[in-house]
């Protein structure tokens, strides 16, 4: 006869997958959660973080986070073979005319660093020596707003050398860029046969732009660069910077372990809901596989018909979880988020977009969790006896003394006989709660897993709520700002064109504005102008390069407190600092504050010269006074507390003295910022009346201008409001929290959804139990009571666990991103934790009722029969 094997066991899978609909529903259903969940929220995940990458590189122009000034084919060689870098790039300064810069680029500098920061590009980047690319606002500037590709552009180049080069481009390519107008030039670029034609010294006026790998932070990569790459000189230096990707991954969790951990949380949160929902609904099916075994089918067959099941549970699953992700993906996010995220620089492409691997993976994951946990039951029979297996309940019998049944050794007689019939049976004493809580531990493994879980997704949810409340870029924005900043734009540069003693931000401005009410804390940046010799022998390391440097120049002298120079002194011991912070404090000395401007072996080169004395005169030239020279100090250092400074930069000669010492100069004092902190209900107030009184201070001097130049008036005063900053970036913020707030609700649900369908599961298979217990004495109002404090005392167990050890790994997770982000806040999440653990008890109580409720209304003996 012919063996029909495999259609016997298609056919008792098909029977066994029928007879059990209520149960695959149930599984299906988990499949599909599970899958879309995590869809859902790595997709969310992902999205942000590539969005962010893109917001960071179209504010600041490039994806370039280190960069080296006049760098070398050879150092750019050097720089590409080290195993710690990922791309380099040179960008070439060949000049530039009244509306833009002049660059040229190679194909690494275009394709990976710049073209990556813009959008709308269109053409391409130039080949021949007669073509230009332009952005889209240069274009504007000289008049064109409908550019076509191919067209003739004039241009006059100020190359560096001081000569002109008139000549007319073809337009080969036009883009947008999305650099602040009022600090960046738009740039233009040209070929590099273009460059060649050109006689300038091609090294002196180009720039390598460099990507470091992700694990190497700003500081570090300068070490190591400075350490495998020669300079060509003591001025050249390396200007390191966080990658781009680091960073916001330490915007969104923290740093990289933190958001693996994170990761493999999820991960494991939805391991579990796969697992335990498995488990537990096939637990009853290892009789089932037990008999079968008894019949003669062999573990392969088995295998067959398991797999066979599983396969259809997986494909409706993966399907509808698939495309409920997907469904989300495309319609909710974009409607959230659309318009929002980029703050007006793009849409939100990279936020919304569709990403086909994410959901690969998480059906590949669910599947493989649902398989070994569905081959769990069948591995279980294939250990067993084909008795044991028949005889499986998933829990081991209890010792009739633990059981609580007591019979006397001699006569065998129960000492109890005046216990219910329920109590002999079971084993149960002390009433009804006494029976909830038994219940709960007789598949200990079970209930273990299930706590883990509902505390696991809470904890996560929290955790996240935690993450997020604390990296909002509203905390960094109050963090790096004041409420309101009111300063005077006069600088360095053209304070020499103005009357010795003249003041351009009075003293007595200054008391009436921290004078307002409702103002609570007050700084004020001040000191005065002077001049020093650039000759002078002591600061040749840093004016050394500088033009007439044998003349005057004005420098900045601000007074800094004694508290800021102790801690400045504490700072100095722990990083061996080449400054003398107690000078400055008695009087004699000034320290030379910069904006990385110096090279490592510059500023090494800059601690022989501590201690030497140079001259600082008014700018009268009628006073001069001999200080000692104190140190550089770079105020990107970092531990350095940071300080409201006036106008500095490159070039700026800007001194830190003591109050003390700025007596004993005898400079004209001067008001440089006053920044203010204010009340939160009287802000609105202030804001008014700060407006109010900037536009008479400048009005009375007659310095009036439009909004937009008031800047360019060095004799204005501006000021700056926390709350416009905040307004500006609502959008952000919003969404945002919109995108951390929909990742907390999917990692919540996943918990919740775990203890529903462990509950459902649970439930169903313990119909013929629940009649039984009926059958002997106890009335459907005691067992709806045992149910009901079952799902209680699981609540309890839960909120006693997130409530103990959830709080301190929270307090911990606070701690650890504060040491990495100085701007986190750490908001114990108390409103939500109340919430989540009110649902908690609310789905523990009430799921079970309404479970048993459907149940009830079938008579006893039916629900036997059926279970039978």
């Amino acid at each position: 006869m012919r063996n029909n094997n495999q259609e016997i066991a298609a056919l008792l899978a098909r029977e066994s997958y029928n007879s059990n609909k209520s149960r695959n529903r149930i599984l299906t259903a988990t499949v599909a959660l599970t899958v879309m969940m995590l869809f859902g929220v790595f997709s969310l995940a992902v999205g942000k973080l590539e969005t962010d990458i893109l917001l960071y590189m179209r504010n600041s122009g490039t994806a370039a986070s280190t960069t080296l000034e006049r760098g070398s084919k050879e150092q750019q060689e050097e720089i590409e073979a080290l195993p710690y870098i990922r791309a380099v790039g040179s960008s070439v300064y060949i000049g530039n005319t009244e509306d833009y810069s002049c660059e040229v680029l190679d194909e690494t500098g275009w394709e990976k660093m710049t073209a990556p920061a813009y959008s709308d590009i269109h053409g391409e980047y130039p080949q021949k020596t007669d073509e230009i690319m332009l952005p889209v606002r240069a274009m504007e500037a000289i008049g064109i707003h409908e550019p076509e590709l191919g067209m003739e552009i004039p241009a006059g180049i100020n190359l560096p050398g001081g000569e002109k080069l008139e000549k007319t481009f073809i337009l080969s390519g036009y883009y947008t860029d999305y650099l602040n107008p009022a600090i960046f030039r738009p740039a233009g670029y040209f070929s590099q046969e273009f460059l060649q034609r050109l006689s300038i010294d091609t090294a002196e006026n180009t720039t390598l732009l460099i990507q470091q790998k992700d694990n190497i932070d700003d500081e570090a990569i300068e070490d190591m660069l400075y350490r495998d790459v020669e300079m060509r000189d003591d001025s050249q230096q390396f200007f390191g910077g966080i990658s781009i990707y680091r960073q916001v991954v330490y915007d969104l969790a923290g740093g990289f372990d933190t958001a693996v951990l994170m990761a493999g949380l999820i991960l494991f949160g939805a391991a579990m809901l796969l697992y335990n929902v498995m488990y537990i609904s096939l637990s009853r099916d290892i009789r089932q596989y037990g008999l079968l075994k008894t019949m003669g089918t062999t573990k392969r067959q088995l295998r067959s018909i398991v797999l066979r099941q599983t396969g259809r549970i997986l494909a409706g699953g993966c399907v509808l979880g698939g495309a409920a992700g997907i469904l989300i993906t495309v319609t909710v996010i974009p409607r959230l988020l659309s318009g929002m995220y980029l703050q007006g620089r793009g849409e939100t492409s990279a936020m919304i977009a569709f990403r086909p691997w994410i959901l690969v993976l998480a059906v590949v994951f669910g599947g493989l969790v649902t398989l070994l946990s569905s081959l769990w039951a069948m591995n279980r029979v294939v250990k067993m006896s084909p008795v044991e297996a028949v005889k499986y309940t998933g829990q081991k019998e209890p010792h009739p003394e633990k059981a609580g049944i007591r019979k006397c050794k001699k006569t065998g007689v129960d000492r109890n006989p005046k216990k219910s019939a329920v109590e002999k049976s079971w084993g149960y004493s002390g009433g009804i709660p006494a029976m909830a809580w038994r219940n709960l531990f007789r598949f200990k493994r079970r209930f273990i897993l299930t706590l883990l879980s509902l505390g696991l997704g809470i904890l996560i949810s929290l955790g996240a709520v935690v993450l997020s409340a604390g990296t909002d870029q509203t905390n960094k924005i109050n963090q790096s700002r004041p409420d309101f900043m009111i300063q005077c734009q006069m600088n360095t540069g053209i304070v020499e064109n103005y009357p010795a003693d003249e003041v351009f931000f009075p003293t007595e401005l200054r008391e009436k504005f921290i004078s307002l009410k409702g103002v609570v804390e007050n700084d004020t940046a001040w000191g005065g102008y002077g001049k020093v010799d650039l000759g002078e022998e002591a600061l040749q390391v840093y004016t050394g390069d500088m033009e007439n440097r044998n003349g005057d120049d004005a420098v900045v002298v601000q007074v800094v407190s004694d508290q800021w120079l102790k801690d400045l002194e504490k700072l100095k011991e722990e990083k061996d600092l080449y400054i003398d912070p107690e000078s400055v404090r008695q009087g004699n000395g000034l320290i030379l504050l910069h904006y990385h401007t110096l090279s490592r072996i510059e500023e090494e080169k800059g601690k022989e010269d501590v201690g030497k004395e140079f001259r600082v005169t008014d700018l009268t030239g009628e006073h001069s006074t001999s200080m000692k020279f104190a140190g550089y100090l770079d105020y990107w250092e970092k531990g350095l507390d940071r300080m409201a400074t006036t106008w500095n930069g490159g070039g700026i000669l800007y001194f830190l003295t003591s109050e003390k010492g700025f007596q004993k100069l005898g400079l004209r004092e001067q008001v440089f910022r006053v920044e203010l902190e204010a009340e939160e209900e009287q802000e609105p107030l202030l804001k008014a009346e700060i407006a109010d009184m900037v536009f008479r201070f400048n009005k009375e001097r007659g310095v009036m201008a439009e909004t937009e130049e008031m800047a360019l008036n060095s004799e204005a005063l501006t000021y700056h409001a926390k709350s416009d900053e905040l307004a500006a970036a609502r959008d952000y913020i919003t969404s945002s929290r919109i995108v951390m707030g929909a990742l907390c609700t999917l990692l919540l649900m996943m918990g919740i959804a775990n203890y529903f369908n462990v509950t459902m599961t649970s439930l169903a298979m313990r119909r013929r139990e629940l009649a039984v217990l009926e059958s002997l004495g106890l009335t459907r109002r005691q067992l709806r009571k045992m149910l009901l404090l079952e799902g209680i005392f699981t609540a309890l167990l839960v909120t006693l666990g997130v409530v103990t050890i959830g709080s301190f790994l929270l307090w911990a997770e606070g701690i650890l991103i504060k040491q990495r982000l100085a701007y986190f806040v750490f908001q114990y999440p108390a409103l939500l934790l109340v919430l989540c653990l009110g649902l908690l008890f609310i789905l523990c109580g009430a799921l079970p009722l309404s479970m048993y409720r459907k149940t009830e209304k079938q008579p006893v003996v039916e629900r036997l029969k059926v279970m039978e």
